[in-house]
């Protein structure tokens, strides 16, 4: 309510300056009225000490005081964004633009501008000027954190795995996220130029060849005459209330409401027979095979003398996938799952990364940077954990899965829809779901939506990280089966991230356990479950989750 009030105060203001000329009384520089009258018929809010009509003035006034409000808003937010858009994505970049930010953060604003004003004149563009370089450090250094922070997220990781180039990514996919931060510094700048334009009018710095409510104001406060009778009634408060509401009128546009919704992950019961093991089926083709992989991250282990270690995340780990196959790799969080999948898509650039990742007999950390890029969304694919973090909320979902196509395939816009229509089909969307954000769709539907996004290039290779960990009994189900048909449909590889045995019992053929970063146990769905060796592994298919929620049974 309080956002539509300050919109209308605000429309109000910029119909009266745009017709400024058609519905004021006379002319505001005009000394034709008497001296210091009060409203009247004929001035009615009355005359300042030389005669010049106040409602005149105070009309003509909107427009200076809007144009600097509007124009210093928008030159400063271009700044703020960006610099704060180059600075959070480029890291080269980032030590000279926050250097410059530190820099004139230290700076007095209000003395600067004072100082510049005085010396360069009171031109209005000088002023505009001043403030607008002295207005982008606070909100850029604030729009830098979100980036950074954007950049982290699975849909931006996603799309830069498909090969989608920098000045895309970040008008795509980052100024979207920032866009209410730009707007809450287009509010917030233009509310601070007024002020800022109407003090400097009132302490004489303004430009005097324009009528504004500060120099309005100045004027009426170098009268000897204003205070010793009523005329500050109708030459002070006026201009006053003006300032007031169009400030007020910004400040209530800023007013909103974020909603969120929690999804909530319930169990489903599973029983795991020999039959549902198919291990002795698979092909003989090797896949992916990994050998010896070993990944350690770069820690401060003392933050007071600044020394450095390394913390190993994923130590001597080989594994072997087929063609056809679909292997767990369960775990407990913090095991190292997910950091050996994102070590086969190559997105680890901070961490050291040494052993050997074969994927079709050929060396995946040898490839160059495009030799890799052709890999990725075309042969290997990724389900990131969270569907509804791994995609855009500022992007219909047409638009996201149409990007695979165009950017890994060379489909032309109207192709790539056309196909994105039968990915949506394949995994039980309806059409209805192109031209919906992802705000609008349950957990479920989200899922599926990145399902069909990752299958869209049709890959050898699909990587699952646990994703069916937020969705609801029935739902995961279907999401469970969806996948398992998939895999047959195209005949290709899954490697299943979870840490829940049950769904390694409902969808793997062969199964990893991994532990502390090690792998400590691997084998068919059939041998692991009947004969576990490793105590971690019984522990796991021992868990109150498997025994009481899933009631394994192991059946000859």
């Amino acid at each position: 309510m309080l956002r539509y009030l300050g919109l209308g105060i605000l429309l109000i203001f910029v119909v009266i300056a745009l017709i400024a000329p058609l519905i004021s009384p006379g002319d505001p520089h005009a000394y034709k009225g008497p001296m210091l009258s009060a409203p009247n018929d004929e001035y009615l809010l009355g005359t300042n000490d030389v005669g010049q009509d106040i409602l005149s003035q105070l009309i003509y006034g909107s427009r200076t005081s809007l144009f600097i409000g509007i124009t210093v808003g928008l030159i400063s937010t271009s700044l703020s964004v960006g610099l704060g858009l180059l600075s959070g994505f480029n890291r080269k970049l980032d030590p000279y633009i926050m250097g410059l930010c530190n820099t004139i953060l230290a700076i007095p604003n209000l003395l600067i501008v004072i100082i510049i004003v005085a010396f360069t004149g009171t031109n209005l563009w000088n002023v505009i000027v001043v403030l607008s370089l002295l207005t982008w450090p606070g909100y850029a250094r604030i729009i830098r954190s979100e980036v950074m922070s954007l950049r982290e997220r699975d849909y931006v990781k996603a799309v830069s795995t498909f090969g989608a180039k920098q000045n895309y990514i970040l008008y795509k996919h980052i100024l979207p996220g920032i866009s209410s931060l730009a707007v809450v510094k287009f509010i917030n700048t233009a509310q601070s130029a007024i002020v800022a334009e109407a003090s400097l009018s009132f302490l004489g710095l303004g430009d005097v060849t324009k009528i504004s409510w500060g120099m309005m104001l100045h004027y009426a406060f170098e009268s000897d005459s204003t205070f010793i009778s009523s005329a500050w009634q109708w030459w002070v408060l006026p201009p006053t209330a003006c300032i007031t509401l169009l400030i007020v009128s910004f400040a209530f546009l800023g007013y909103g409401k974020d909603s969120k919704k929690i999804s909530r992950r319930t169990l489903n019961n599973k029983k795991v027979t020999k039959e549902d093991s198919k291990s002795e089926l698979l092909s003989n083709e090797t896949l992916l095979n990994i050998k010896d992989l070993e990944i350690k991250y770069l820690i401060n282990t003392n933050q007071k003398k600044h020394k450095f270690g390394h913390k190993t995340a994923v130590n001597k780990a080989s594994l072997t996938v087929h063609k056809g196959e679909i292997m767990a790799l369960v775990g407990e969080s913090g095991s190292g799952k997910t950091t050996i999948a994102k070590s086969l898509l190559r997105m680890l650039p901070s961490a050291q990364v040494s052993g050997t990742i074969q994927f079709k007999k050929n060396s995946v950390l040898d490839m160059t940077a495009n030799e890799y890029k052709k890999l990725r969304w075309v042969d290997i694919s990724m389900i990131f954990q969270d569907a509804k973090q791994s995609l855009n909320p500022v992007m219909k979902i047409g638009d996201q899965v149409d990007e695979v196509l165009v950017y890994r395939l060379g489909m032309k816009r109207e192709h790539a829809r056309s196909r994105t229509k039968g990915l949506l089909n394949d995994v039980g969307l309806d059409q209805s779901v192109i031209n919906k954000y992802p705000h609008e769709l349950s957990g479920g539907m989200c899922t599926r939506a990145v399902i069909s996004m990752a299958l869209a290039c049709e890959p050898e290779l699909l990587i699952a990280d646990e994703p069916t960990s937020s969705l609801d009994t029935i739902t995961r189900k279907k999401v469970l089966q969806l996948l398992k048909s998939k895999v047959d449909q195209f005949n290709l590889s899954m490697l299943f991230i979870t840490h829940d045995m049950g769904v390694v019992a409902e969808m793997a053929d062969t199964v990893a356990v991994i532990k502390n970063g090690e792998i400590v146990e691997d084998g068919s769905v059939w041998d692991v479950f009947d004969s576990p060796e490793h105590p971690y592994t019984k522990e796991l298919i021992g868990s109150r989750n498997t025994s009481e929620f899933y009631k394994v049974s192991v059946k000859g």
